[in-house]
Parts: structure tokens; sequence; C-alpha cells
């Protein structure tokens, strides 16, 4: 038998990541935006060769067929030098790619990387583009992003009074295709979603009403409690704009912070679930 001083050969140490670890990796890089004040922004002049040339660019960004997302942070930093920061900005967030803006196509194309070095060239994001936004993480059924980026219309008053309380915001997860608990059925147009809301009561009593919105079956969804006639809670459930109508059957459970049921509303003398199935389709608000 031959024999050998030499060490044995080693390969390479395999580093790979799954692409669900590679994508949450990003999104914990993305920043929640903030919306400016409703403005009549300025005209671009798209006959400017250079914002006809950076437009071009971030149009190939995202939506070409070849994407390298190692590539998107060189090219949006390129694309950024080629213009004033507001303009930049601005160009960014009108919908100037197939009646939206290149963050829209961002999403919907899963382009995270390009998503995030364009997000990070704007500093207050337009209603348009928050609007787009909303759109996108509902189209994608992504609520993901869409909790990320804090784009829920929360109630202004709650929000204030919440950080006036030093309590963390509302953790809401999504559950589709899953077999709800609650009502024991399963399929692709079932979701059970857990709201994780601390302080929940004294917030209530403080801003009389609390509403929470998430992504889910590819609409967007509104739980809102309000404080009604002799402080009894009111609840419901609706739909936000631009989701399709549905008519949904909803059953809710109220745990307290132990993770031991403690009431569910609606009755007393019982331990029983709220049912709010709807008799009639449900219009998105706004």
């Amino acid at each position: 038998m031959a024999t050998s001083s030499s060490p044995p050969p080693y390969g390479p140490i395999s580093t790979s990541v799954s692409p669900a670890q590679s994508r949450q990796c990003v999104l914990s890089s993305i920043k929640q935006i903030r919306i400016k004040p409703s403005v009549n922004a300025p005209a671009l002049d798209d006959t400017s060769p250079s914002l006809v040339t950076v437009l071009s660019r971030v149009r190939d960004l995202v939506s070409a067929p070849e994407f390298t997302p190692s590539s998107a942070a060189k090219i949006v930093d390129d694309c950024a030098a080629a213009l004033p920061n507001e303009e930049f900005s601005d160009l960014l967030q009108t919908s100037n790619i197939e009646d939206h803006t290149a963050l829209y196509w961002a999403i919907v194309n899963d382009r995270l990387e390009a998503f995030s070095a364009l997000a990070g060239a704007i500093s207050e994001f337009s209603s348009n583009c928050y609007s787009d936004l909303r759109r996108a993480c509902m189209i994608t059924n992504d609520q993901a992003l869409f909790a990320q980026l804090n784009l829920g219309n929360f109630n202004a008053k709650d929000e204030l009074l919440t950080r006036s309380m030093g309590c963390s915001p509302v953790v809401i997860e999504v559950n589709e295709g899953a077999t709800s608990k609650l009502s024991g059925k399963s399929g692709d147009f079932h979701f059970v979603v857990s709201f994780r809301i601390k302080m929940f009561q004294k917030r209530l009593r403080s801003a009389e009403k609390l509403t929470c919105e998430f992504v889910a079956g590819g609409r967007i969804w509104w739980l809102r409690f309000a404080m009604g006639p002799k402080w009894k809670w009111i609840v419901g459930v609706g739909l936000s704009s631009p989701s399709s109508p549905a008519c949904p059957q909803v059953v809710l459970q109220i745990e307290a912070h132990s993770g031991r049921v403690k009431r569910k509303v609606g009755y007393h003398e019982e331990l029983r679930f709220l049912d709010l199935r709807s008799r009639e389709t449900l219009v998105p608000e706004g």
C-alpha cells in the first residue's frame, strides 16, 4: 500500500445560504419609509439626456430579463451621481415605467436588492409612491415587506400614544394555506393571522380606536378595535384600497399575554369564539 506524507486535499467550505435566508437578510436591511406631505412637485424635464439615460438604466435594473443582485447597488450609485439628489428621488417616485414607479417594479419582479438600493436614495416618500408600494405588496402578497416598510394606515393618535408609552409596535404574522385551529378549515383561501399587541387595553382606552392592516390572500385587510358606549369593545374586519371585494368568514380569538385563553370577545358567561362572518360582500375603504 502506497503512503504519502502530504496532507489530504480539502475542498472549499460551503457558505451557501437558502433563498429564504438571503431574502430575510435583504429585508432586514430595508428601513421603514417616511411619507412627506403632499405637494405639487415640479415636472421632470424628460428631455434631459442625463435623465433619459438614468431612467433607462433604472428601467433595466427593475424589469430587464437579466438581473445580477450584486450589481444593483453599483448601478444605483452611478445613477445617483448623474443627477441632483432631489431630481433622482423624484424620478424614482414618478410613475414613468408602465404607469408605475421603479420601486413598484422592483417589488413585483422580486428584486429586493434593487429595491433596497433605490429606496436608500429617497429620504421621504411621496403619497403617490406610498400608494404604489402598497399595491405592489398586495399584488405579490408580501406581508413581510409590507410590515418592514410600515405601509399600514395606522391611527396617528395611536402611533403617538404608542411612542409615549414606550411600547413596541404591533407584530403581525400571516400563515396562509394552513389549517385554522379556530375553524378547522384549510386551503388556498384560508389564512391565520396572529397579532401581538402590547399594552392593548391601555392603548385602546387612551386612543379609543386601534387599527391594524396586513396583507393576506392578495388583499389588504384591516382589523379594528374601538371603544363603544359604556366602554364596550367594538371589533370589525374590512378591506383597504385597492383590494378587490370579498365575502370572508372570520373567527377571532383573544388570548392573554401568557398565551392562555383569557376571554373571547362577545361572550362572557362561556368561552366561545367570536364569529365575524360577513353576510354581505366587503368592499375596500378609501
